[in-house]
């Protein structure tokens, strides 16, 4: 946890500080880039070593897991863009709001998940 504090907290300043001047399609990239990178590149390159030196892939869950979470991965990318672009790449107050909201849905599909529908 502390890692992962130190590693997001500056990168959270300097997105705020662009966003406070009106950047706010570097704050989307970031927010895009950032979380698509880090799960592509987090699970794909280990595992692409992994095959390459012919030792199986590993994932410490079950593969249900893992399909759903890339797939609201997925499906929430797909929302920002869609959104986006019916906002004419503006942030506004409306598009926030819905970023927010899905943030929430993802975040009590998580809960639901783990807790009542995970597969045993």
């Amino acid at each position: 946890l502390p890692l992962a504090i130190g590693t997001s907290f500056p990168g959270t300043i300097c997105i705020l500080h662009v966003a406070r001047h009106g950047e706010g399609d570097v704050v989307m990239a970031d927010a895009m880039g950032s979380s698509n990178f880090g799960v592509l590149v987090g699970l794909g390159l280990p595992w692409l070593i992994a095959g390459l030196i012919g030792k199986p892939p590993e994932f410490p869950g079950s593969s249900a897991t893992l399909t759903s979470q890339l797939a609201f991965l997925a499906a929430s990318t797909a929302i920002m863009l869609v959104g986006l672009v019916v906002c004419r790449w503006t942030l506004t107050k409306r598009y926030g709001i819905l970023l927010c909201a899905v943030y929430v849905i993802y975040a009590v599909f998580c809960v639901l998940y783990v807790y009542i529908f995970e597969p045993e």
